[in-house]
């Protein structure tokens, strides 16, 4: 089973005099011989991520960044 992390643009910060996305991950996309599925977390609500370019709820997903290990 394959599966990728679903994440929304919650909002911008500044980082080395660039403005940057902050990304919140909302769920994930998951491949099994069955298909594919999009599972969502419960407390997700898109109505909180609309774009303002479309008025459209935009997803992306990323392959899982690895848990950081204690002490780093």
């Amino acid at each position: 089973m394959a599966y990728k992390d679903v994440t929304v643009t919650v909002g911008t910060y500044e980082k080395d005099g660039q403005t940057k996305k902050q990304y919140q991950r909302v769920g994930r996309l998951i491949e099994t011989d069955k298909g594919t599925f999009i599972v969502l977390e419960p407390w997700f609500n898109p109505a909180g991520c609309i774009n303002p370019k479309d008025g459209k709820v935009w997803m992306s997903c990323y392959e899982p960044r690895p848990k950081p290990t204690e002490g780093q």
